[in-house]
Protein backbone atom coordinates (compact mmCIF):
# COMPACT_ATOMS: atom_id res chain seq x y z
CA UNK A 1 0.00 0.00 0.00
CA UNK A 2 2.88 2.34 0.80
CA UNK A 3 4.78 1.31 -2.51
CA UNK A 4 1.14 2.26 -4.38
CA UNK A 5 0.88 5.77 -2.40
CA UNK A 6 4.39 6.51 -3.25
CA UNK A 7 3.98 6.31 -7.05
CA UNK A 8 0.65 7.80 -6.80
CA UNK A 9 2.42 10.84 -5.59
CA UNK A 10 5.16 10.60 -7.39
CA UNK A 11 3.09 10.55 -10.65
CA UNK A 12 1.38 13.83 -9.50
CA UNK A 13 4.74 15.44 -8.67
CA UNK A 14 5.91 14.10 -11.93
CA UNK A 15 3.28 15.93 -13.97
CA UNK A 16 3.75 19.18 -12.06
CA UNK A 17 7.11 19.54 -12.54
CA UNK A 18 6.89 19.67 -16.50
CA UNK A 19 10.57 17.99 -16.90
CA UNK A 20 10.08 14.93 -18.24
CA UNK A 21 11.28 13.51 -21.54
CA UNK A 22 8.54 11.82 -23.77
CA UNK A 23 8.50 8.20 -23.80
CA UNK A 24 6.92 5.89 -26.76
CA UNK A 25 4.59 2.78 -26.46
CA UNK A 26 7.67 0.75 -27.73
CA UNK A 27 9.74 2.31 -25.83
CA UNK A 28 7.52 1.90 -22.42
CA UNK A 29 7.47 -2.20 -23.47
CA UNK A 30 11.10 -2.50 -23.76
CA UNK A 31 12.63 0.44 -20.79
CA UNK A 32 15.34 -0.81 -18.69
CA UNK A 33 13.80 1.50 -15.38
CA UNK A 34 17.26 1.60 -13.59
CA UNK A 35 18.81 3.08 -16.46
CA UNK A 36 15.61 5.29 -17.54
CA UNK A 37 16.35 6.38 -13.75
CA UNK A 38 20.59 6.58 -13.94
CA UNK A 39 19.51 8.48 -17.10
CA UNK A 40 17.09 11.23 -15.80
CA UNK A 41 19.60 11.34 -12.70
CA UNK A 42 22.43 12.33 -14.88
CA UNK A 43 19.98 14.75 -16.23
CA UNK A 44 19.26 16.83 -12.86
CA UNK A 45 15.33 15.64 -13.46
CA UNK A 46 13.79 15.30 -10.17
CA UNK A 47 12.68 11.66 -9.48
CA UNK A 48 9.16 12.76 -10.10
CA UNK A 49 9.46 12.71 -13.48
CA UNK A 50 8.79 8.55 -13.47
CA UNK A 51 5.26 9.71 -13.11
CA UNK A 52 5.19 11.15 -16.67
CA UNK A 53 5.99 8.07 -17.32
CA UNK A 54 3.70 6.23 -15.38
CA UNK A 55 0.79 8.37 -17.82
CA UNK A 56 2.64 7.57 -21.05
CA UNK A 57 3.05 4.06 -20.47
CA UNK A 58 -0.70 3.37 -19.33
CA UNK A 59 -2.04 2.77 -22.58
CA UNK A 60 0.58 -0.02 -23.37
CA UNK A 61 -0.29 -1.60 -19.92
CA UNK A 62 3.17 -0.99 -18.72
CA UNK A 63 3.85 0.15 -15.07
CA UNK A 64 7.50 1.40 -14.22
CA UNK A 65 9.33 -0.27 -11.93
CA UNK A 66 9.88 2.70 -9.28
CA UNK A 67 12.13 0.67 -6.99
CA UNK A 68 14.62 0.23 -10.18
CA UNK A 69 14.17 3.72 -11.20
CA UNK A 70 14.92 5.03 -8.15
CA UNK A 71 18.13 2.99 -7.88
CA UNK A 72 19.31 4.56 -11.44
CA UNK A 73 18.65 7.66 -10.47
CA UNK A 74 20.26 7.99 -7.35
CA UNK A 75 23.65 6.42 -9.53
CA UNK A 76 23.00 8.88 -11.91
CA UNK A 77 22.45 11.96 -9.51
CA UNK A 78 26.17 10.77 -8.14
CA UNK A 79 27.62 12.23 -11.69
CA UNK A 80 25.19 15.12 -11.62
CA UNK A 81 26.08 16.40 -8.77
CA UNK A 82 29.41 16.17 -9.00
CA UNK A 83 31.06 20.33 -8.57
CA UNK A 84 32.54 20.03 -12.29
CA UNK A 85 29.29 19.27 -13.46
CA UNK A 86 27.52 21.89 -11.44
CA UNK A 87 29.90 24.20 -13.27
CA UNK A 88 29.17 23.57 -16.46
CA UNK A 89 25.49 23.32 -16.28
CA UNK A 90 25.50 26.81 -14.81
CA UNK A 91 27.76 27.72 -17.95
CA UNK A 92 25.18 26.22 -19.91
CA UNK A 93 22.12 28.44 -18.45
CA UNK A 94 21.09 25.36 -17.16
CA UNK A 95 18.08 25.17 -14.48
CA UNK A 96 19.14 23.18 -11.05
CA UNK A 97 16.07 21.20 -9.68
CA UNK A 98 16.62 20.82 -5.82
CA UNK A 99 17.81 17.16 -6.57
CA UNK A 100 21.38 16.77 -4.41
CA UNK A 101 22.16 15.78 -1.37
CA UNK A 102 22.79 18.34 1.25
CA UNK A 103 26.01 17.10 2.03
CA UNK A 104 27.08 17.47 -1.73
CA UNK A 105 24.20 20.68 -2.64
CA UNK A 106 27.15 23.51 -1.07
CA UNK A 107 29.84 22.69 -3.64
CA UNK A 108 27.70 21.41 -6.29
CA UNK A 109 25.99 25.32 -6.38
CA UNK A 110 29.02 26.99 -5.17
CA UNK A 111 30.66 26.07 -8.61
CA UNK A 112 27.00 26.24 -10.64
CA UNK A 113 26.71 30.06 -9.70
CA UNK A 114 30.74 30.28 -10.96
CA UNK A 115 29.34 28.73 -14.42
CA UNK A 116 26.21 30.85 -14.17
CA UNK A 117 27.79 34.08 -14.13
CA UNK A 118 29.48 33.24 -16.69
CA UNK A 119 26.83 32.41 -18.84
CA UNK A 120 25.16 35.99 -17.47
CA UNK A 121 28.31 38.05 -18.46
CA UNK A 122 28.19 36.29 -22.00
CA UNK A 123 24.34 37.09 -22.54
CA UNK A 124 24.85 40.35 -22.00
CA UNK A 125 27.72 40.80 -24.41
CA UNK A 126 25.40 38.83 -27.02
CA UNK A 127 22.50 41.20 -25.94
CA UNK A 128 24.57 44.16 -26.05
CA UNK A 129 26.05 43.38 -29.63
CA UNK A 130 22.23 42.57 -31.16
CA UNK A 131 21.02 45.92 -29.85
CA UNK A 132 24.15 47.90 -31.26
CA UNK A 133 24.13 46.11 -34.86
CA UNK A 134 19.75 46.56 -34.69
CA UNK A 135 20.69 50.36 -33.70
CA UNK A 136 23.70 51.02 -36.05
CA UNK A 137 20.94 49.27 -39.44
CA UNK A 138 18.42 52.09 -38.11
CA UNK A 139 20.78 54.60 -38.51
CA UNK A 140 21.60 53.53 -41.85
CA UNK A 141 17.71 53.37 -42.75
CA UNK A 142 17.34 56.78 -41.32
CA UNK A 143 20.58 58.09 -43.15
CA UNK A 144 18.97 56.96 -46.14
CA UNK A 145 15.67 58.19 -45.62
CA UNK A 146 16.75 61.32 -44.85
CA UNK A 147 18.92 61.53 -47.86
CA UNK A 148 16.32 60.54 -50.25
CA UNK A 149 13.98 63.15 -48.91
CA UNK A 150 16.54 65.84 -49.11
CA UNK A 151 16.30 65.02 -52.81
CA UNK A 152 12.82 64.86 -53.17
CA UNK A 153 12.57 68.56 -51.28
CA UNK A 154 14.55 69.91 -54.25
CA UNK A 155 12.58 68.25 -56.59
CA UNK A 156 10.41 70.51 -59.85
CA UNK A 157 6.73 70.40 -59.65
CA UNK A 158 6.10 70.55 -55.87
CA UNK A 159 3.56 72.60 -54.41
CA UNK A 160 5.03 74.60 -51.29
CA UNK A 161 2.33 72.95 -49.32
CA UNK A 162 3.91 69.13 -50.46
CA UNK A 163 7.46 70.92 -50.13
CA UNK A 164 6.73 72.10 -46.40
CA UNK A 165 5.76 68.17 -45.49
CA UNK A 166 8.52 66.71 -46.99
CA UNK A 167 10.87 69.37 -44.75
CA UNK A 168 8.97 68.32 -42.16
CA UNK A 169 9.14 64.50 -42.23
CA UNK A 170 13.21 65.19 -43.01
CA UNK A 171 13.34 67.41 -39.71
CA UNK A 172 11.16 64.34 -37.99
CA UNK A 173 13.93 62.03 -39.26
CA UNK A 174 17.27 63.84 -38.55
CA UNK A 175 15.67 63.71 -34.89
CA UNK A 176 15.13 60.07 -34.77
CA UNK A 177 18.82 59.74 -36.24
CA UNK A 178 19.83 61.82 -32.98
CA UNK A 179 18.16 59.63 -30.39
CA UNK A 180 19.69 56.80 -32.64
CA UNK A 181 23.26 57.85 -32.43
CA UNK A 182 22.97 58.76 -28.91
CA UNK A 183 21.52 55.20 -28.05
CA UNK A 184 24.46 53.80 -30.07
CA UNK A 185 27.09 55.74 -28.32
CA UNK A 186 25.57 54.71 -25.16
CA UNK A 187 25.68 51.11 -26.05
CA UNK A 188 29.13 51.03 -27.52
CA UNK A 189 30.00 51.95 -23.55
CA UNK A 190 27.84 49.66 -22.09
CA UNK A 191 29.24 46.83 -24.46
CA UNK A 192 32.35 47.47 -23.70
CA UNK A 193 32.35 47.59 -19.74
CA UNK A 194 30.22 44.01 -20.04
CA UNK A 195 33.46 42.64 -22.71
CA UNK A 196 35.89 43.88 -20.05
CA UNK A 197 33.68 42.55 -17.03
CA UNK A 198 33.56 38.98 -18.86
CA UNK A 199 36.87 38.94 -19.79
CA UNK A 200 38.10 39.74 -15.86
CA UNK A 201 35.89 37.26 -15.11
CA UNK A 202 36.82 34.53 -17.47
CA UNK A 203 40.80 34.91 -16.65
CA UNK A 204 41.05 34.95 -13.02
Amino acid sequence: MKAVLTVVLLAVAGMLSGCATGMSEQACLTADWRTVGFEDGVAGRQPSTIGNYRTQCADAGVTPDLDQYLVGHTQGLETYCQPSNGYRVGERGGQYHGVCKPEVEDAFLAAYDEGRTLYTLRSDVSRLERQLANAEERLIALEVEIQTLTLEVIRDGLTPEERLALLARAKEADERKEIVEADIVSLREALAISREELQLYAGR
